[in-house]
């Protein structure tokens, strides 16, 4: 969860205050990174109801 949530911190500004290449690209690495780290919160096992296979 934390780290979700640094990606996001971090990837927006990055992604939105800054027009060098690098910075943005890094941006849309850490939304991504937002993005695939909250699916695997959502769909964690526990979260869901059922037992880890």
């Amino acid at each position: 969860m934390k780290l979700m949530f640094a990606c996001l911190i971090l990837g927006l500004p990055l992604m939105l205050l800054f027009e060098n290449t690098f910075t943005r690209i890094a941006g849309v690495l850490l939304c991504l990174g937002f993005i695939i780290s909250g699916v695997f919160v959502i769909a964690n096992p526990e979260d869901l109801g059922r037992e880890p296979e």
